[in-house]
């Protein structure tokens, strides 16, 4: 068995680690396009001070400082100020959606040209080839080849298609003495003395591409003070909430302020901050280019109340993944190796639309990334396609039980009147049957306070589509509502999904107004 093999297997067991790619402009003549670079580390992402400024200045603030002084005692959160009427987020420089960057790898008809480097943890170089384009290079240690290049790569590609902003990153093989006009000779040849070499001296690098102006990083608490667009405390954007979701699925547990990039960009409504996540490294089981530990994703560096306990036990405590040197997946209590006051605030609503993001990436999109990550054994790239797939579905099954998972709302009359056409995720993502799925309804029409309840079975199709009848509107038709301040005409049906052990999760509020077609129309929801 290869080392790569070996590597990958120890990656498929501990699926954990922490590890971040620093970035920050590099002087150099303007590219044909501006592109961002590396070469050290800048001053605001050191992991000591996240962890002392997220572990106690930040909880402190939370505490005393915001609004709901009772709600932070009790452990309880405000929801998400940014989203929209239909309980999501739109696009913009924190979350692509499906828009898609486009760029191509590093040109390697000519040498390149070595524009700075890094020597402080992972060896990196900041490469510029013949088009002007500038790429960050990474690399494997010769202990696991493979190991952290792949990752890179393939939580890349996850990430993107998950809808967040991330680098275009490839998988690279080349020749360092052809290649590299080494122009800093000193740097490139210390970079590269550690790294993992293949038999005929070529080199394996993932390769990095973010276009724009590198402003530095994003912290996920606050506010960027040189950005006027930048009006909502971090902590409370849907996007970061959400993100614990995906970083949880990915096991990126090296997810902090020093592996977040912000680059300033021109696009057609003009210039505009995007906001990007890095340090893949630390990702699906890799922790510095090296297999992660039972502790990743269980426990984090600094646990204050776990330290104490081990403390006063003089200790004797000892956590499961101590006793056990193993751990399990919780899709809702994964923790990162640096505290993360976004996800800290996260709340099932948040959750729930991390998870559709999830569930939205299919199979053939996994295999696509874990090939792109060019693992030299394919029965390690199937286990970790096997791995990831197994990971997606329990994150999808742990958020979606936890609210009424219904999507694809509409109005729909029919003989009988209006009714509530509706596909449920939960049929959809077979996590419960279709037949017999029951659900209770309360109903309050516009213009009136009291209240209508029912509780209706149903059989849904194999893909969870089915049809709720809803009550007649009061009067006439629509029309006596018209002349109504729309605060009055505002009516709202709540539905819930029973399971059949009795489990009872968040009801789906569905907001309507009075419609003079259908009798209804939806206005917005909430989970």
């Amino acid at each position: 068995m290869t080392r790569a093999t070996i590597s990958c297997l120890w990656m498929l067991a501990s699926c954990g680690g922490s590890r971040t790619v620093i970035v920050h402009v590099v002087p150099a003549p303007a590219p044909a396009e501006p592109t961002a670079s590396l070469s050290r580390r800048t001053a605001d992402s050191g992991k000591a001070r996240e962890l002392v400024q997220q572990s106690v200045f930040g909880p402190l603030r939370a505490l005393f400082n915001s609004p709901g002084i009772a709600r932070n005692l009790a452990g309880m959160h405000a929801e998400a100020y940014n989203v929209t009427s239909e309980d999501d987020v739109v696009g913009s420089g924190w979350f692509a959606g499906t828009s898609r960057a486009t760029a191509e790898p590093p040109d390697t008809s000519a040498a390149w040209t070595v524009v700075g480097g890094r020597l402080d943890g992972a060896p990196v170089l900041a490469v510029r080839d013949a088009r002007g384009h500038e790429y960050w290079l990474t690399f494997d240690t010769p202990e696991y080849p493979e190991l952290a290049t792949a990752t890179e790569v393939i939580a890349a590609r996850l990430y993107e298609a998950a809808g967040f902003h991330a680098p275009q990153v490839w998988i690279v093989t080349f020749d360092p003495e052809r290649q590299l006009a080494l122009g800093d000779t000193g740097t490139a040849r210390a970079v590269l003395a550690g790294v993992a070499r293949r038999a005929d001296g070529r080199l394996r690098t993932a390769a990095h591409f973010v276009a724009g102006r590198v402003l530095g990083t994003f912290a996920f608490a606050g506010h960027r003070a040189d950005d006027p667009a930048d009006t909502l405390p971090h902590e409370h954007r849907r996007e970061l909430r959400g993100l614990y979701v995906v970083a949880a699925w990915l096991d990126h547990t090296g997810l902090f302020r020093g592996s977040t990039l912000d680059v300033l960009v021109d696009t057609a409504g003009g210039r505009t901050v995007r906001h990007y996540v890095l340090g893949f490294e630390s990702s699906l089981g890799s922790r510095n280019g090296r297999p992660s530990t039972a502790r990743a994703g269980t426990e984090g560096d600094w646990d204050s109340g776990k330290v104490a306990t081990r403390l006063l036990t003089l200790g004797f405590y000892a956590a499961a993944w101590e006793r056990s040197n193993a751990r399990r997946f919780d899709p809702l209590r994964w923790t990162p190796s640096y505290p993360n006051p976004a996800f800290a605030r996260r709340t099932a609503r948040d959750g729930f639309w991390g998870a559709k993001l999830v569930a939205g990436i299919s199979d053939a999109t996994i295999r696509q990334a874990v090939a792109a990550g060019e693992l030299g054994d394919s029965a390690v790239g199937r286990a970790l396609v096997d791995t990831v797939r197994a990971r997606r579905a329990l994150t999808v099954a742990r958020w979606f039980s936890r609210v009424t998972p219904l999507d694809e709302l509409a109005i729909r009359q029919g003989a009988t009147g209006s009714a509530l056409a509706f596909r449920d995720l939960g049929v959809a993502e077979e996590l419960v049957p279709p037949q017999h799925r029951r659900y209770e309804i309360v109903m309050s029409q516009p213009g009136d306070r009291r209240t209508q309840r029912a509780s209706v079975t149903l059989d849904l199709s194999a893909d969870g589509r089915g049809v709720l009848p809803l009550p007649a509107l009061q009067g006439e038709d629509a029309m006596m509502y018209a002349d109504w301040p729309v605060e009055r005409q505002l009516g709202w049906i709540d539905v819930r999904a029973v399971a059949d052990d009795g489990t009872r999760p968040r009801v789906l509020r569905i907001y309507v107004l009075p419609d003079s077609t259908t009798g209804y129309r939806i206005v917005g929801r909430r989970y």
